[in-house]
């Protein structure tokens, strides 16, 4: 397993459904993190994990753009996705 951070999507604030989400890069050497490899029958060219958080605190200085936007950044990713799959078909 090479990746060194991955970008997590977490609910920071219960009350604001989607407005409630926040994306973090989150190092994975922080202390809690844990990660697993991950074998499947597919995508076997690029390496997969299961990441685990065990009370992990993620320092506010690795927020991804504004707090509560996180969903609306992950919905704009699917924009792109949908015309890859669609070209990979």
């Amino acid at each position: 397993m090479v990746a060194q951070a991955a970008i997590v999507f977490a609910r920071t604030d219960p009350a604001g459904r989607a407005r409630g989400v926040t994306a973090f890069l989150v190092p994975l050497d922080l202390p809690g993190v844990s990660r697993s490899p991950l074998r499947d029958m597919g995508t076997r060219a690029i390496g997969r994990a299961v990441l685990a958080f065990d009370r992990v605190r993620v320092p506010h200085a690795y927020r991804l753009g504004e707090e509560g936007t996180g969903f609306y950044q992950v919905m704009e990713g699917f924009d792109y996705n949908r015309v890859g799959i669609a070209l990979a078909c």
